[in-house]
C-alpha cells in the first residue's frame, strides 16, 4: 500500500516538473505576432505556458510584496521594530492576495489558451522575480572621427 502512495507521488511530482519545464520553455517572445482573431499553435503554448507559471509560482507574490512594502517604508530609527514588522504583515497580506489573484489568472489562462485573443490576463504578464527573456539590443559602434590635422 505505502509503495502504491510512493509511486503516485513520484508521479504527480514528475508531471508538475515537466509542466514547469514546459512553461520554462515558452516564456520567450515571440518573433512574429499572431494576428487578431486567429488561432495559432503558438499562441496557445505561449499562453499555456504563462498560465502554468503564473499558476506554479504564485507564491514567489508573497516575497516580492514583503519587500515592495519593507522598501518603500521609512524608518527614522534602525531600533523601530514595531514599523518594519507591520510593513512585513501588510506585505504578507498584499502578497498572498496577489499570489490567489496570479493563481486564479493563470488557470484562466490554462483553460482559455486554445482560444484567442492570446492576452494576458494578469498584469504583469508573468510572476516577480520571472521574467522572459528579452532579445538583445545590437550593439551599432559609431565610427570615430579622424583626428583633424
Amino acid at each position: 500500500m505505502a509503495a502504491l502512495d510512493l509511486r503516485r507521488a513520484c508521479m504527480l511530482v514528475a508531471v508538475v516538473g515537466v509542466g514547469l519545464l514546459a512553461a520554462g520553455c515558452t516564456v520567450g517572445p515571440s518573433r512574429r505576432e499572431v494576428p487578431e482573431g486567429r488561432m495559432s499553435l503558438k499562441g496557445t503554448a505561449r499562453q499555456f505556458g504563462r498560465g502554468l507559471t503564473n499558476l506554479g509560482l504564485c507564491w514567489l507574490e508573497i516575497p516580492y510584496q514583503v519587500e515592495k512594502q519593507v522598501a518603500g517604508s521609512r524608518i527614522e530609527h534602525p531600533f523601530d521594530a514595531v514599523g518594519s514588522t507591520l510593513n512585513g504583515a501588510v506585505g504578507v497580506v498584499n502578497g498572498a492576495i496577489w499570489g490567489v489573484g496570479r493563481g486564479v489568472g493563470g488557470v484562466f489562462e490554462i483553460i482559455l489558451s486554445p482560444f484567442p485573443p492570446y492576452e494576458p490576463i494578469v498584469r504583469p504578464a508573468y510572476p516577480p522575480y520571472v521574467r522572459p527573456a528579452e532579445k538583445p539590443e545590437p550593439e551599432t559602434a559609431e565610427p570615430e572621427a579622424a583626428p583633424s590635422e
